[in-house]
């Protein structure tokens, strides 16, 4: 059938039952003296009640009338023309967007808002008659008030259930009446991200006693400061043996007291395992060092992101300063690991777990050392060493030291914009005031890992690289471009201007294959100095490479403090090719002649005045 007739045959089908509706008795018993004995006669009258309700019954006719050409109308529009399966597609893509718009793992701390995505059953009839059949739109949830949360559970029907929430302190009891709620349903769970007190979470752990088939990503977040001293007390158990969620494949814990043995990392299927302590290791037992190798070599077939943030067992140590690690004897394959992050106070515990990993050449390695102690220098380069020696050598490095107190060490094999990211990071803390010594100890244990690297970059405050302890630089021997960012007080040029021996007795200059020089915002003079002493300190260095026979082939300077043309006109006659910017950063005056020029240009300025205001007088 033709479209247009079949809508023109609805209108005439409403219009039939409207016409059907007639007013003819009512009109005429509203005329004449049946009119006027209405109007005199009280409300409670049953003539009256009777008209009334005839002309509401009217009312509601034509209403429904109004709605369904409203709904024919509706019709004509792209919207309107989607078909119901399509449309509940599309419900459902705008409820798992806002649902993960707010529930990303990792983003701790963030504020859970209204569920915007229920307005959708509000825009018309259709709309909501789509929505109530689509139970997978009421699946992805936000813990609210136990009577809402109730009803979209009902909802819900049988889809498996997302089910976020932020729980602070003000709501948390509340929101705790959601959860027993919600505990007849944990068989349809497959994504949990929940952030609240200690106690909260401890609490819903305790609910889960049927087995979690479905799970397959689960948050649990502690905020606020809540109590560990569970010293006293055994650590509650996540998942029983019973309720494991065997599914598991995202699993992140957030100040939550747990133990290494703990079956919610049973999971065969976990690709992602973060864990971060929050101190909890010193307040309570989680596990063993053995307990822990065995837990990730169970996830390790598919693991690809490992972090562990001060989850280290320390039980095993004999002594923080010179630890006695059990032996290495065995090997974990880790097939599919794209990156690990481990950070911990204890240097000694990061290199024996990874010891114990056999990693992918491609794999990202971030290592936060927060007291790296010199006796476990040489034990910890030698496990980065045989990992970096699985794939290509290193080509580029980058030393950077800021203000506070530590030095990190970046390497890639390949740079570029699609392997952006180092596949080696290693943080150090200063530990005992030894930071310099222990930079150069790494470097002097490292065998022959920068033996390749061609791309060498120091940035920071301030590098002690020298100082009668040896020189870095001697192990970078291909090293062609230097890049030097933020220098204010360094003694990087003099380290390279100690001169290197050769096996035949030969002496040569550090980095001999060094040909360009990348110098971005040094200050080549700070307040208290006198002259450019760190400009200096470069021109030496370069007269120095000159009289080697290692002359530098180009130097480009951007953005340094203090540099001026007559500066620079002293290096380009050393060095055939250097790009400045030309940008004379930094006031090389003293501020009391300033103080004094500005006051003259100001007399002047008077005087000047005065003078005018005289001859407009004359005039």
């Amino acid at each position: 059938m033709n479209p247009t007739s079949a809508r023109t045959s609805d209108l005439e089908e409403i219009n039939t039952k409207v016409r059907n509706v007639s007013l003819d008795a009512t009109r005429a018993s509203l005329e004449g003296s049946e009119s006027e004995r209405l109007i005199k006669c009280p409300d409670n009258d049953p003539i009256l009640s009777h008209h009334r309700r005839e002309f509401e019954s009217e009312i509601v006719v034509y209403s429904q009338a109004i709605i369904d050409l409203k709904s024919r109308l509706n019709s004509f529009t792209y919207v309107g023309r989607l078909p119901p399966e399509l449309l509940s597609k599309i419900f459902i893509y705008v409820a798992m967007d806002a649902y993960f718009s707010y529930a990303v793992p990792g983003t701790h701390g963030c504020r859970y808002n209204r569920m915007s995505w229920i307005r959708l059953s509000h825009v018309c009839r259709s709309f909501r008659s789509v929505a109530l059949t689509t139970p997978r739109f009421w699946s992805y949830l936000r813990l609210a008030k136990c009577s809402s949360f109730k009803h979209l559970l009902v909802r819900s029907q049988n889809a498996p259930l997302y089910v976020t929430g932020y729980v602070d302190y003000t709501i948390e009891e509340n929101r705790s009446q959601a959860l027993l709620v919600l505990e007849p349903h944990f068989h349809r769970l497959r994504h949990v991200h929940l952030e609240g007190s200690l106690a909260l979470l401890q609490k819903f752990c305790s609910q889960i006693v049927s087995p979690l088939d479905h799970l397959e990503t689960l948050i649990l977040v502690s905020i606020g400061g809540g109590s560990l001293c569970m010293h006293r007390h055994p650590v509650p158990v996540i998942a029983s043996e019973h309720a494991a969620p065997r599914q598991l494949r995202h699993l992140e814990l957030f100040g939550l007291p747990f133990r290494w043995n703990d079956h919610v990392l049973s999971s065969r299927h976990l690709t992602s395992l973060i864990i971060t302590g929050k101190g909890m290791k010193h307040v309570c037992d989680i596990g063993t060092l053995g307990q822990l190798l065995k837990a990730i070599e169970g996830c390790a077939p598919c693991l690809e992101i490992l972090r562990l943030y001060d989850v280290f067992p320390f039980k095993e140590l004999t002594s923080p300063d010179n630890p006695s690690l059990p032996p290495n004897s065995r090997s974990i394959a880790f097939p599919s690991l794209k990156e690990v992050h481990f950070a911990d106070n204890n240097d000694s515990y990061i290199a024996h777990v990874l010891d114990h990993m056999s990693l992918p050449q491609a794999t990202i390695l971030h290592l936060e050392l927060r007291s790296l102690r010199l006796a476990s220098v040489d034990y910890i380069m030698g496990v980065l060493q045989a990992h970096t020696s699985r794939g290509a050598p290193l080509t580029q490095v980058k030393i950077q030291s800021p203000r506070s107190g530590s030095i990190t060490v970046f390497a890639w094999r390949n740079p570029s914009k699609s392997h952006w990211r180092p596949i080696l990071e290693v943080s150090m803390q200063e530990y005992n005031g030894m930071l310099d010594t222990t930079l150069l100890k790494i470097v002097q244990h490292s065998r022959d890992m920068f033996a390749s690297v061609e791309a060498l970059q120091l940035s920071g405050s301030r590098f002690a690289l020298t100082g009668g302890r040896g020189d870095i630089f001697a192990h970078f021997p291909c090293v062609r471009a230097l890049i030097l960012d933020d220098l204010a007080e360094s003694d990087v040029f003099t380290g390279l201007m100690s001169p290197l021996c050769s096996e035949n007795g030969a002496t040569y200059p550090p980095l001999p294959a060094l040909a360009t020089v990348q110098l971005t915002g040094l200050q080549f003079s700070l307040p208290w100095q006198d002259g450019l002493p760190l400009f200096d300190e470069l021109l030496d260095w370069v007269i120095f490479r000159c009289n080697y026979g290692y002359p530098v082939d180009k130097i480009t300077l951007t953005s340094c403090i203090h540099a001026n043309h007559a500066s620079i006109g002293l290096l380009q006659e050393v060095v055939v090719d250097v790009d400045w910017d030309g940008e004379e950063l930094g006031d090389t005056t003293d501020e009391g002649e300033d103080e004094e020029e500005e006051e003259d240009e100001e007399e002047e300025k008077d005087e000047e005045e005065e003078e005018d205001e005289d001859v407009a007088y004359d005039c």
